[in-house]
Protein backbone atom coordinates (compact mmCIF):
# COMPACT_ATOMS: atom_id res chain seq x y z
CA UNK A 1 0.00 0.00 0.00
CA UNK A 2 1.42 3.29 -0.91
CA UNK A 3 1.91 6.02 2.20
CA UNK A 4 0.67 9.14 1.90
CA UNK A 5 2.57 11.50 0.18
CA UNK A 6 3.84 13.31 3.07
CA UNK A 7 4.74 9.94 4.67
CA UNK A 8 6.39 9.06 1.54
CA UNK A 9 8.48 12.17 1.99
CA UNK A 10 10.23 11.73 5.36
CA UNK A 11 10.27 8.22 4.24
CA UNK A 12 12.75 8.96 1.05
CA UNK A 13 14.29 11.50 3.15
CA UNK A 14 15.33 8.84 6.05
CA UNK A 15 16.26 5.91 3.69
CA UNK A 16 18.76 8.88 1.38
CA UNK A 17 20.67 8.92 4.41
CA UNK A 18 20.36 5.69 6.09
CA UNK A 19 18.39 6.77 9.23
CA UNK A 20 15.99 3.89 9.36
CA UNK A 21 17.20 2.32 12.38
CA UNK A 22 18.49 5.52 14.09
CA UNK A 23 18.03 6.84 17.50
CA UNK A 24 16.25 10.37 17.41
CA UNK A 25 16.37 12.89 20.10
CA UNK A 26 13.63 15.22 18.55
CA UNK A 27 13.15 18.71 19.74
CA UNK A 28 8.89 19.24 20.93
CA UNK A 29 8.05 22.82 21.25
CA UNK A 30 4.22 22.07 21.46
CA UNK A 31 3.78 23.95 18.40
CA UNK A 32 2.25 22.69 14.62
CA UNK A 33 6.05 22.20 13.29
CA UNK A 34 7.33 19.87 15.64
CA UNK A 35 4.05 18.21 16.62
CA UNK A 36 3.09 17.37 12.53
CA UNK A 37 7.04 16.22 12.59
CA UNK A 38 6.19 13.92 15.58
CA UNK A 39 3.07 12.76 14.22
CA UNK A 40 4.61 11.13 10.80
CA UNK A 41 7.64 9.78 12.58
CA UNK A 42 5.39 8.15 15.03
CA UNK A 43 3.88 6.97 11.78
CA UNK A 44 7.13 5.63 10.34
CA UNK A 45 7.98 3.90 13.21
CA UNK A 46 5.03 1.38 12.84
CA UNK A 47 7.32 0.23 9.72
CA UNK A 48 10.75 0.69 10.39
CA UNK A 49 12.85 0.13 13.62
CA UNK A 50 13.06 3.72 14.86
CA UNK A 51 13.74 4.70 18.59
CA UNK A 52 12.61 8.39 19.47
CA UNK A 53 13.04 10.32 22.42
CA UNK A 54 11.96 13.61 22.97
CA UNK A 55 13.03 16.77 24.51
CA UNK A 56 11.55 20.27 25.62
CA UNK A 57 12.92 22.92 26.87
CA UNK A 58 11.10 25.13 29.33
CA UNK A 59 12.39 28.25 29.51
CA UNK A 60 11.55 29.36 33.31
CA UNK A 61 10.19 32.54 34.73
CA UNK A 62 9.03 35.14 33.07
CA UNK A 63 5.19 36.65 31.81
CA UNK A 64 4.84 33.29 29.60
CA UNK A 65 5.75 31.20 32.44
CA UNK A 66 1.75 29.88 32.89
CA UNK A 67 2.18 29.21 28.83
CA UNK A 68 5.19 27.33 29.11
CA UNK A 69 3.91 25.66 32.36
CA UNK A 70 0.46 24.49 30.25
CA UNK A 71 3.22 23.44 27.20
CA UNK A 72 4.73 20.52 29.67
CA UNK A 73 1.87 19.72 31.22
CA UNK A 74 0.32 18.77 27.66
CA UNK A 75 3.31 17.07 26.31
CA UNK A 76 3.89 15.07 29.19
CA UNK A 77 0.57 13.69 28.55
CA UNK A 78 0.96 13.14 24.78
CA UNK A 79 4.39 11.19 25.59
CA UNK A 80 3.08 9.41 28.05
CA UNK A 81 0.03 8.32 25.47
CA UNK A 82 2.13 7.37 23.03
CA UNK A 83 4.34 5.75 24.92
CA UNK A 84 7.64 7.80 24.55
CA UNK A 85 10.29 9.37 27.10
CA UNK A 86 10.42 13.16 27.53
CA UNK A 87 13.15 14.83 28.91
CA UNK A 88 12.46 18.58 30.40
CA UNK A 89 15.03 20.82 30.88
CA UNK A 90 14.06 23.71 32.56
CA UNK A 91 15.74 27.10 33.30
CA UNK A 92 16.39 27.69 37.24
CA UNK A 93 18.63 30.93 36.80
CA UNK A 94 18.15 33.89 35.59
CA UNK A 95 15.55 34.61 33.68
CA UNK A 96 15.72 34.83 29.47
CA UNK A 97 15.21 38.05 28.13
CA UNK A 98 16.10 38.01 24.19
CA UNK A 99 15.60 35.54 21.06
CA UNK A 100 19.59 34.85 21.86
CA UNK A 101 18.77 33.96 25.08
CA UNK A 102 16.40 31.35 24.29
CA UNK A 103 18.38 29.48 21.53
CA UNK A 104 21.56 29.46 23.11
CA UNK A 105 19.61 28.22 26.37
CA UNK A 106 17.80 25.23 23.75
CA UNK A 107 21.06 24.68 22.03
CA UNK A 108 22.67 23.88 25.59
CA UNK A 109 19.96 21.85 27.20
CA UNK A 110 19.60 19.42 23.81
CA UNK A 111 23.51 19.05 23.80
CA UNK A 112 23.70 17.92 27.19
CA UNK A 113 21.04 15.81 26.89
CA UNK A 114 22.06 14.01 23.57
CA UNK A 115 24.09 10.62 23.76
CA UNK A 116 26.56 9.81 21.18
CA UNK A 117 24.57 7.34 19.39
CA UNK A 118 21.51 9.94 18.96
CA UNK A 119 20.68 12.04 16.00
CA UNK A 120 18.83 15.31 16.97
CA UNK A 121 15.24 15.96 15.05
CA UNK A 122 14.15 19.39 14.83
CA UNK A 123 11.32 20.94 12.82
CA UNK A 124 13.03 23.76 11.23
CA UNK A 125 11.32 24.80 7.74
CA UNK A 126 12.18 27.48 4.71
CA UNK A 127 10.41 30.22 6.37
CA UNK A 128 12.78 29.59 9.84
CA UNK A 129 15.62 29.97 7.32
CA UNK A 130 14.66 32.58 5.56
CA UNK A 131 13.86 34.81 8.72
CA UNK A 132 16.86 33.73 10.48
CA UNK A 133 18.62 34.83 7.32
CA UNK A 134 17.19 38.30 6.88
CA UNK A 135 18.11 38.79 10.83
CA UNK A 136 21.28 38.25 10.27
CA UNK A 137 21.77 40.55 7.45
CA UNK A 138 19.95 43.18 9.10
CA UNK A 139 22.04 43.04 12.23
CA UNK A 140 25.28 42.94 10.45
CA UNK A 141 27.39 39.71 8.92
CA UNK A 142 29.49 37.59 6.06
CA UNK A 143 28.32 35.72 4.02
CA UNK A 144 29.20 32.96 6.46
CA UNK A 145 26.20 34.22 8.35
CA UNK A 146 23.60 33.40 5.32
CA UNK A 147 24.89 29.59 5.34
CA UNK A 148 21.85 27.47 5.33
CA UNK A 149 20.77 24.74 8.14
CA UNK A 150 21.37 21.41 6.44
CA UNK A 151 18.55 18.86 6.10
CA UNK A 152 21.09 16.66 7.84
CA UNK A 153 24.44 17.51 9.29
CA UNK A 154 26.25 17.72 12.30
CA UNK A 155 24.62 15.14 14.19
CA UNK A 156 21.07 17.14 13.78
CA UNK A 157 18.27 15.92 11.00
CA UNK A 158 16.04 18.35 9.87
CA UNK A 159 13.39 16.95 7.44
CA UNK A 160 11.12 19.93 6.73
CA UNK A 161 13.96 22.33 6.17
CA UNK A 162 13.77 21.94 2.18
CA UNK A 163 10.22 20.85 2.15
CA UNK A 164 8.06 24.37 0.21
CA UNK A 165 4.89 25.12 1.77
CA UNK A 166 2.55 22.72 -0.21
CA UNK A 167 4.43 19.94 1.23
CA UNK A 168 4.56 21.61 5.14
CA UNK A 169 0.95 22.05 4.47
CA UNK A 170 0.35 17.79 4.21
CA UNK A 171 2.52 17.62 7.29
CA UNK A 172 -0.06 20.03 9.11
CA UNK A 173 -3.18 18.40 8.06
CA UNK A 174 -2.32 15.14 8.59
CA UNK A 175 -2.22 14.77 12.17
CA UNK A 176 -4.52 15.02 15.56
CA UNK A 177 -2.39 16.49 18.33
CA UNK A 178 -3.54 19.39 20.05
CA UNK A 179 -1.31 22.48 18.96
CA UNK A 180 -0.54 24.80 21.35
CA UNK A 181 -0.13 28.62 20.46
CA UNK A 182 2.64 30.39 21.86
CA UNK A 183 1.50 33.74 22.83
CA UNK A 184 4.88 35.25 22.56
CA UNK A 185 5.00 34.84 18.94
CA UNK A 186 2.44 37.53 18.36
CA UNK A 187 4.68 39.81 20.40
CA UNK A 188 6.53 42.50 18.00
CA UNK A 189 8.96 43.65 20.75
CA UNK A 190 10.49 40.70 19.49
CA UNK A 191 12.32 41.58 16.06
CA UNK A 192 11.67 38.10 14.35
CA UNK A 193 7.94 38.38 15.11
CA UNK A 194 8.19 42.20 13.52
CA UNK A 195 9.47 40.92 11.01
CA UNK A 196 8.01 38.19 10.28
CA UNK A 197 3.86 39.56 10.63
CA UNK A 198 5.05 43.15 9.92
CA UNK A 199 7.94 43.96 7.59
CA UNK A 200 7.78 41.19 5.55
CA UNK A 201 3.93 41.03 4.68
CA UNK A 202 4.17 44.89 3.98
CA UNK A 203 7.17 44.36 1.97
CA UNK A 204 4.92 41.73 -0.53
CA UNK A 205 2.09 43.99 -1.03
CA UNK A 206 4.53 46.44 -2.10
CA UNK A 207 6.11 44.22 -4.57
CA UNK A 208 4.41 41.45 -5.12
CA UNK A 209 6.82 37.51 -5.17
CA UNK A 210 9.87 40.11 -3.43
CA UNK A 211 9.74 37.34 -0.27
CA UNK A 212 10.54 34.25 -2.92
CA UNK A 213 12.42 36.24 -4.46
CA UNK A 214 14.83 37.36 -1.67
CA UNK A 215 15.31 33.95 -0.50
CA UNK A 216 16.58 32.97 -3.35
CA UNK A 217 19.47 35.08 -4.11
CA UNK A 218 20.33 34.44 0.01
CA UNK A 219 20.07 31.02 -1.17
CA UNK A 220 22.32 32.18 -4.11
CA UNK A 221 24.81 33.94 -2.11
CA UNK A 222 25.28 30.89 0.83
CA UNK A 223 25.62 28.31 -2.46
CA UNK A 224 28.58 30.56 -3.52
CA UNK A 225 30.54 31.41 -0.02
CA UNK A 226 30.44 27.46 0.57
CA UNK A 227 32.92 27.08 -2.60
CA UNK A 228 35.23 29.33 -0.88
CA UNK A 229 34.49 28.18 2.65
CA UNK A 230 36.84 24.92 1.56
CA UNK A 231 39.71 27.37 0.68
CA UNK A 232 39.51 28.92 4.32
CA UNK A 233 40.31 25.51 6.28
CA UNK A 234 43.53 25.97 6.18
CA UNK A 235 43.83 28.13 9.13
CA UNK A 236 41.33 25.97 11.58
CA UNK A 237 41.93 23.30 13.71
CA UNK A 238 38.96 22.66 15.85
CA UNK A 239 38.89 25.25 18.99
CA UNK A 240 42.57 26.54 17.64
CA UNK A 241 43.14 29.18 14.68
CA UNK A 242 46.86 29.38 12.89
CA UNK A 243 47.72 33.23 13.78
CA UNK A 244 49.22 33.80 10.50
CA UNK A 245 45.80 33.94 9.29
CA UNK A 246 46.49 37.71 9.95
CA UNK A 247 49.43 38.29 7.94
CA UNK A 248 48.25 36.32 4.77
CA UNK A 249 44.77 37.55 4.18
CA UNK A 250 43.43 40.68 3.46
CA UNK A 251 41.25 42.40 5.91
CA UNK A 252 37.43 41.37 4.38
CA UNK A 253 38.93 37.78 4.25
CA UNK A 254 40.46 37.83 8.14
CA UNK A 255 36.84 39.10 9.06
CA UNK A 256 35.63 35.86 6.96
CA UNK A 257 37.98 33.39 8.45
CA UNK A 258 37.47 34.89 12.08
CA UNK A 259 33.73 34.48 11.86
CA UNK A 260 33.63 30.62 10.62
CA UNK A 261 36.16 30.35 13.29
CA UNK A 262 33.30 31.36 15.87
CA UNK A 263 30.37 29.31 14.13
CA UNK A 264 32.32 25.86 13.97
CA UNK A 265 33.29 26.55 17.83
CA UNK A 266 29.52 27.27 18.29
CA UNK A 267 29.79 31.01 18.95
CA UNK A 268 26.89 33.04 17.20
CA UNK A 269 24.91 36.09 17.18
CA UNK A 270 28.25 38.18 16.80
CA UNK A 271 27.72 41.57 14.43
CA UNK A 272 30.94 43.08 12.39
CA UNK A 273 31.84 45.62 14.63
CA UNK A 274 32.68 42.81 17.24
CA UNK A 275 34.79 40.37 14.56
CA UNK A 276 36.94 44.12 13.80
CA UNK A 277 37.36 44.13 17.57
CA UNK A 278 38.54 40.97 17.85
CA UNK A 279 41.15 41.66 14.64
CA UNK A 280 42.03 44.58 16.25
CA UNK A 281 43.15 43.32 19.40
CA UNK A 282 44.93 40.32 17.30
CA UNK A 283 47.00 42.60 16.09
CA UNK A 284 49.49 43.30 18.68
CA UNK A 285 53.66 42.30 18.53
CA UNK A 286 53.28 40.30 22.04
CA UNK A 287 54.07 36.68 21.48
CA UNK A 288 51.76 35.19 24.57
CA UNK A 289 48.19 37.23 25.96
CA UNK A 290 44.76 36.61 26.76
CA UNK A 291 42.03 39.01 26.25
CA UNK A 292 37.97 38.40 26.23
CA UNK A 293 35.24 38.82 24.01
CA UNK A 294 32.44 37.01 22.96
CA UNK A 295 31.62 35.13 26.42
CA UNK A 296 35.38 33.37 25.34
CA UNK A 297 39.03 33.81 26.55
CA UNK A 298 41.53 34.62 23.34
CA UNK A 299 44.59 32.89 24.53
CA UNK A 300 47.26 34.34 21.64
CA UNK A 301 50.03 32.02 21.53
CA UNK A 302 52.96 32.63 19.49
CA UNK A 303 51.41 30.08 16.81
CA UNK A 304 48.05 29.52 17.30
CA UNK A 305 45.28 31.07 18.57
CA UNK A 306 42.65 29.46 21.24
CA UNK A 307 39.33 29.66 22.91
CA UNK A 308 38.84 28.89 26.60
CA UNK A 309 35.89 28.82 28.75
CA UNK A 310 35.69 32.03 31.11
CA UNK A 311 37.21 30.43 34.08
CA UNK A 312 40.86 31.26 32.57
CA UNK A 313 42.61 34.23 34.03
CA UNK A 314 43.06 37.62 31.71
CA UNK A 315 46.24 38.63 31.14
Amino acid sequence: MRLPEHLYLLEKKMKFYQLQQANFLFALSGGQDSLSLLAAFLELKKLYPLSIRCIHVHHGEGQNKDYRDQVLQHLQNLCEAEKLTLVCKKNRSKELCSEEDFRNFRWQCIYEEKQADELVVTAHHWRDQFESRMMHLIRGCGPEGLLAMQEYAEGIFRPLIECNEKQLKMFYQNHDFTVMQDPSNQDMSYFRNWLRHVWLPQLETAEKGSYHRMAQSLVNISEQWISKKASYQQWLHGEKLLRRFSLDLDFSHQLQVLSLFLRQNRIFGFQRGQLEEILKRLDCRKKDYIFSMLGRQWHVGPEEIVLLDQSADES
